[in-house]
């Protein structure tokens, strides 16, 4: 499902003037000063400015002819910079009417004139709305361009204000491209920039340009921190834009990290009534998308088309990419979920297309997902594969655990800087008073040091030996871990160079068959191969499922989400799909669990665990054999639950190498059934992540106990 798309809407009329807004108490002096200046001269051409910034929020036409009159008095007095600013006026206006095929050649005519003149602060303001601009219409590669070209220029620039912008501009490209430690550089280099000058406007956007960069990397203690600073900086001057921004990004938060969807409604529906306000079109399809997102996500198909459709019928969707993008991908989604596989692909398929043109790498993976759905669904299992590849690969991309570190390392480098920034001048304070003492007393200076140095020696020595003792502890704490990342490692080219293989080359070796000797086979044999081919692939895509899972479970992925449940609701939905694996091979599953007994666990977690040791079971259960699901209260506030066959067993020594990664799992099960072991590991990690025990007890030829522990839930009294 697409989760977010993400569009700084802050003070959007302020960035691209390159001044502050005028405030409204201005346009009655404005007009008097207009009507008494008749002669054509650059006053009147300055005035004619800061009128056109007060009604282009409110008036695009009117403010598209106040432009033109900026420029056609300029061209007429010879007044270049009033030139040069007209036609970037006219171009913003033509932004705002949604017309790119007259915006993009007047902001050309504006950065030729700016070029022409030397003008670098002009051309810089320029370089800058033409690369905001092509980023609105979601041409990533030219905004990224863009943007570049204006950095080196306001690098010349002696007021840093207007580079500053420039450096922010080419941070939110960044974020849109999935360049987080890009985006991230340049974030904070324009922030120290804003403090320094006190831009509050400004430094309220690069905060909610932080939070954004941590929504993405699931950090939602950073991010909703970065979210609230911008709320606090911005409060005193009232600005509804970037609460409007700041309350869309607080919703996407806490429905995509936090998993609280009651609390993003409340944010997004905040925005969605501020944009019908304000009249704000582009806030108010950000607040539709992600209402219609967390319907989904809620399973009310009918009112996230609803949401979808309604923002699908925008004006601006034809000229905003990523809008269109995600919307695509979304409808196509929502009507796969509805049944209608018709409108699904179609949907879909645009969404991919243009998601890969713009390089929009979150909507190209949600598009592949879906697509892969489509096609399983449709009986067209290879183009199904090639999907859930290129959505595994782009997984794979999106998460990288290497790319939260080096972000982490950028604002370290950063807060060090700030650091070596501060003991420079702590040092030079310290060399004043030390000449000061110098000249009260030079002998007692000079006993007072060597005694002060004779302590700081003991000091230091005591210090170093015990950061010596503590880095030896992190010596073989890291080293722990890394023997636990290497133990990870093996287990992952194990599964994918063994058991993945294995499967494929069986599942290879059939669709062969098949293909090149169909006319030579009986109908009973096509029958045999059409089994078998079934099965391989139901035994490969659990052990991808399990690959991926126990993946995203490393990565800090999957939102440990516990509430009170009761136990028999979950373990009963979970058993219907392992029942027809039981029934083929005519395995009795007797669940014995009283109907009142709950568990304070996680739904998700919880139904993992239980179908893997149930699957195990199965595996491991000869034919016509029993499997056996209970549970009961044991001390300590807790529920046992156990899952018992009556298999083949284990020996002591199989039993203790249960639940570890040094160990190679090659057993295979009573109909020759694959096994990796990652089953187990993942009910491992499961269960103790919510404070619980997992073992087992076994004897060869009688058969298996697996047995785990959950907090039990608190009584509904309470």
């Amino acid at each position: 499902m697409i989760n977010r798309f993400l569009i700084l809407i802050t003070v959007l009329f302020a960035t691209l003037a390159g001044h502050p807004q005028p405030k409204q108490s201005a346009a009655d002096s404005l007009a008097r000063l207009l009507a008494s200046s008749v002669r054509e001269d650059s006053n009147r051409v300055k005035l004619l400015i800061e009128c056109y910034r007060i009604v282009l929020p409110t008036n695009s036409d009117s403010a598209l002819k106040i432009s033109q009159q900026i420029s056609t008095i300029s061209a007429r007095i010879g007044f270049s910079y009033g030139l040069i600013k007209g036609l970037n006026c006219m171009a913003v206006c033509y932004w705002y009417q949604n017309n790119p095929g007259q915006a993009i050649p007047t902001f050309h005519k504006a950065l030729a004139r700016a070029a022409k003149d030397n003008n670098i602060d002009l051309e810089t303001m320029v370089l800058s709305n033409l690369g905001m601009y092509y980023g609105v219409l979601g041409v990533s590669d030219s905004a990224e361009k863009y943007q570049k070209l204006a950095v080196n220029r306001g690098k010349q620039l002696d007021d840093k204000s207007r580079y500053a912008k420039a450096v922010s501009d080419l941070a939110t490209v960044y974020l849109n491209k999935g360049n987080y430690i890009g985006a991230i550089q340049n974030t904070l280099e324009a922030q120290k920039i804003y403090e320094a000058k006190h831009l509050n406007t400004d430094l309220a956007n690069s905060y909610i340009r932080l939070g954004m960069i941590y929504f993405n990397l699931n950090d939602f203690e950073k991010s909703i921190g970065a979210y609230r600073l911008a709320l606090k900086i911005i409060k005193p001057l009232g600005d509804i834009k970037i609460n409007m921004a700041v309350f869309i990004n607080m919703g996407l938060l806490y429905s995509q990290v936090k998993g609280d969807q009651d609390s993003a409604k409340i944010f997004l529906t905040k925005a969605l009534h501020l944009s019908e306000e304000n009249k704000d079109e582009l806030t108010h399809i950000n607040a539709l998308v992600n209402l219609g997102n967390i319907a989904w996500t809620q399973k009310d198909l009918k009112k996230a088309l609803e949401y979808f459709t309604d923002a699908f019928k925008s004006p601006l969707i034809p000229y905003r990419n990523q809008q269109r993008a995600a919307l695509l991908v979304n409808l196509g989604g929502v009507y796969l979920e509805l049944g209608d596989l018709e409108k699904a692909e179609k949907f879909t398929k645009n969404g991919l297309q243009l998601a890969r043109e713009q390089k929009f790498a979150t909507f190209e993976k949600a598009a592949c997902k879906t697509m892969g759905e489509i096609e399983a669904k449709k009986g067209n299992y290879k183009a199904a594969f090639n999907y859930y590849k290129t959505f595994s690969s782009l997984l794979d991309t999106l998460g990288n655990e290497s790319v939260k570190h080096k972000v982490a390392e950028v604002v370290f480098r950063n807060e060090l800087k700030q650091k070596e920034n501060e003991n420079i001048l702590l040092q030079k304070n310290n060399e004043i008073k030390q000449k000061t003492i110098l000249i009260q007393g030079f002998y007692i200076i000079t006993a007072s040091g060597i005694l002060l140095l004779v302590v700081l020696l003991l000091v230091v020595n005591k210090r170093n030996s015990r950061r010596k003792e503590a880095m030896n502890q992190l010596l073989d704490l890291k080293n722990k871990e890394l023997h636990e990342l290497i133990l990870t490692k093996d287990k992952f080219f194990s599964i994918i160079s063994h058991d993945l293989r294995g499967p494929f080359n069986g599942f290879l070796g059939l669709s062969k068959l098949l293909a090149e000797d169909l006319d030579d086979l009986t109908q009973d044999e096509i029958q045999r191969i059409a089994v078998s081919m079934r099965d391989s692939s139901t035994n490969l895509f659990r052990l991808l499922e399990n690959l991926l899972e126990w993946a995203r479970m490393q990565q800090g992925g999957i939102i440990f989400n516990p509430d009170a449940t009761r136990l028999i609701t979950i373990i009963a939905e979970t058993m219907r799909p392992v029942k027809d694996a039981a029934n083929k091979k005519g395995i009795d599953i007797s669940i014995e669990i009283q109907d009142d007994l709950e568990v304070f666990a996680d739904a998700y977690m919880l139904a993992s665990t239980i179908r893997n040791l149930a699957s195990n079971a199965l595996k491991f259960t000869h034919n016509g054999g029993k499997v056996t699901i209970s549970a009961k209260a044991v001390p300590g506030n807790s529920v046992e639950i156990t899952v018992k066959d009556t298999g083949i067993g284990m020996t002591s020594a199989m039993v203790d190498d249960l639940f570890r990664l040094d160990v190679q799992t090659k057993r295979r099960g009573t109909d020759d059934e694959p096994s990796s072991g990652l089953g187990l590991l993942l009910c491992k990690d499961f269960v103790e992540k919510h404070g619980g025990k997992i073992w087992a007890e076994s004897e060869e030829g009688k058969g298996s106990t697996f047995c785990f522990t959950l907090p039990a839930a608190p009584p509904r009294n309470q």
